[in-house]
């Protein structure tokens, strides 16, 4: 058994200042000209989410171009107007996240109570930033089936992804989960972010947080090659966005389930006659919800302050078949007559206190020798009592052994545990039209536990692994001027491994052990 406690932190402050700002979240910039492609100075470019009614604006510079601070993905609208000109508006503009947009006006002379209609139509190319990637919307989420309904398994479906061992299970370790291997890269390599902020820690570069399938707004895997904001990564990048509320309230609930008894028996088991079928049960079950912030006759947060929750439980048993060799009750006494190997040969018994030179030794050899005890059988004299005290914690044996001996004489089929829980949560408010800001806050764990075959601690397996992981991240958007802005977060991703024996703190006095030798050790637990 082992005591094991392993905590990886990532704490990160950034800061950027950016004519042409290149973030997680997309960006909308553009130039604003009349029809003569003279630039429009300081006219009002308005970006506002058709979800949530937040509205973000900025006026143009002396060239006409403008910058927009960085948005949730999400569905907009964005306007254009100055003085004397028609309104120039385009709708319906889905912005995918890690996105820069290019929004162009040419505004037509006219009254300002006018406006132009423009059909906005994806770009062929992406000429304003230099990486790539592909984006994994929303609803492709939730369409494809998953095992353990982990958003990362959905890495292998991106076009230059391949998966290492369990990459993106979450059943054995966060440690596994980021695994994957991007365009030739290695794997444990890529940094994985969510929303901006760093979700990596510094045992194995394991992810520190796991968000739920149904928290997860879309996700991008950028392969190559990578803007300036990025690092930290010998391979690529992935960016997470989790969802936030909008105006109206929405909740769901969901649960999956998967039970040995709705399975069907396999080729293999139906062509030799066999109708059992291994005990497996998973219950995966959660809900999610989200809304305005709104307290009767003190706040109504409509286009302004949004919250957003998820939880989401797993819990799973399976039988796993265990097959081991105890002591049989003549073992337990001394008496190894009835011992035997599979082949039918007795094990012979030395006493140990006969060990001497072998006088038959070739010359220039040392050899020892020690005289069997009569008829296979120790005294009781010379059992110590520390192991007869250790015996009680052993079972005695249901089966018969392999062949003639009583080797794999013991056999359960005892349940394995996984226990997971996950919460998501985000809270967005935009503080003026030039000023907003966002705080989230994701954490799971995830508890792993073998059966005890023996019944007790004294079982011969791994002790129960505890993986807990948070990822917070508080962030402010400034938009400075027509083509300056200021974002910055500070977050904290945290992630531990822990492993500690079933028997920590056992007495081994009990066992016979002296008191100065327990006493003296760090870690107490029962001896194997």
């Amino acid at each position: 058994m082992r005591f094991v406690n392993r905590t990886s932190y990532t704490l990160a402050l950034s800061a950027f200042f950016a004519s042409t700002l290149l973030a997680q979240n997309p960006v909308v910039s553009g130039r604003i000209s009349d029809s003569t492609q003279a630039a429009l100075p300081n006219a009002r470019v308005e970006l506002t989410n058709r979800a949530t009614g937040v509205l973000n604006a900025t006026v143009t510079n002396q060239e006409g171009l403008f910058v927009l601070p960085p948005v949730p993905p999400g569905l907009y609208s964005i306007t254009a107007s100055a003085p004397g000109f028609k309104e120039g508006r385009l709708d319906s503009v889905r912005l995918e996240i890690g996105q820069a947009r290019t929004a162009n006006f040419e505004l037509q002379p006219g009254e300002v109570k006018e406006s132009v209609t423009i059909t906005d139509s994806a770009p062929l190319l992406t000429t304003s930033r230099p990486d790539r990637g592909t984006v994994v919307e929303n609803k492709f989420l939730l369409s494809i089936p998953l095992n353990v309904r982990n958003p990362y398994l959905l890495l292998a479906n991106v076009p230059g992804v391949t998966t290492g061992r369990l990459a993106g299970d979450n059943t054995a370790s966060q440690s596994t989960t980021n695994n994957f291997r991007i365009n030739g890269g290695r794997g444990s390599t890529s940094e994985i972010l969510i929303d901006g902020a760093a979700n990596t820690g510094t045992y194995n570069n394991q992810v520190s947080a796991m968000p739920q399938l149904d928290s997860v707004q879309e996700f991008k895997v950028n392969t190559s090659p990578y803007a300036a904001e990025f690092g930290r990564t010998g391979g690529g990048v992935v960016s997470f966005s989790i969802k936030s509320g909008t105006n109206d309230l929405h909740g769901t609930f969901h649960e999956f389930l998967r039970n040995s008894v709705l399975d069907a028996a396999g080729f293999n088991s139906n062509r030799a006659g066999l109708t059992s079928k291994p005990s497996f049960k998973r219950n995966q079950f959660g809900l999610t919800s989200g809304g305005p912030v709104y307290i009767p006759k003190i706040y109504n947060g409509r286009n302004r302050t949004f919250w957003f929750f998820a939880y989401e439980g797993l819990r799973q048993r399976s039988l796993n078949p265990y097959t081991g060799t105890v002591p049989t009750e003549l073992e337990r006494r001394g008496d190894f007559s009835q011992s035997r190997d599979t082949n039918g040969a007795p094990f012979v018994i030395h006493d140990p206190r006969t060990t001497q030179l072998d006088p038959d030794r070739p010359a220039g050899v040392t050899r020892y020798i020690r005289t069997p005890f009569p008829g296979n059988m120790i005294p009781a004299g010379l059992i110590n009592p520390i192991a007869a005290a250790a015996l009680k914690y052993y079972p005695n044996p249901n089966q018969r052994g392999l062949g003639q001996s009583d080797i794999n004489n013991f056999f359960v089929a005892a349940a394995n545990a996984l226990d997971g829980n996950r919460v998501d949560t985000r809270v967005d408010h935009q503080i003026s039209a030039k000023h907003n800001a966002f705080f989230r806050y994701n954490w799971f764990q995830n508890i792993n536990a073998q059966p005890l075959v023996f019944g007790n601690f004294a079982s011969p397996v791994e002790t129960p692994n505890r993986i807990p992981g948070i990822n917070v991240v508080g962030n402010h958007t400034w938009s400075i001027g027509a083509g300056t802005i200021l974002q910055h977060h500070l977050s904290l991703a945290q992630s531990e491994t822990n492993r500690t024996p079933l028997s920590l703190g056992f007495d081994q006095t009990s066992l016979g052990l002296p008191k100065n030798l327990a006493d003296g050790q760090r870690v107490k637990y029962f001896p194997v």
